[in-house]
């Protein structure tokens, strides 16, 4: 192995090992419903896909009606 290959391999993971927390707390306030610097790009279009396929995100829904919410979506992805 040479110099470079180990230089790249520590690079790799030191970037990994910066990464992980930030991407952690992203994701967390995500799924939180917290606001992100990236929600007011993202709600306009996550709020027209639930137009599309009728899904109100303030509901809980069953396993048949995700699936028939999703088949449009896969057709249409297809």
């Amino acid at each position: 192995m040479t110099a470079l290959e180990l230089l790249q391999i520590v690079v790799y993971f030191g970037l990994l090992i910066v990464c992980t927390p930030l991407l952690g707390g992203y994701m967390a306030r995500v799924f939180s419903n917290e606001w992100t610097l990236l929600t007011p790009l993202v709600r306009p279009l996550e709020t027209g896909i639930y137009r599309l396929a009728g899904v109100n995100a303030n509901e809980e829904q069953s396993w048949r009606q995700y699936t028939l919410r999703c088949w449009p979506l896969m057709g249409w992805a297809s």
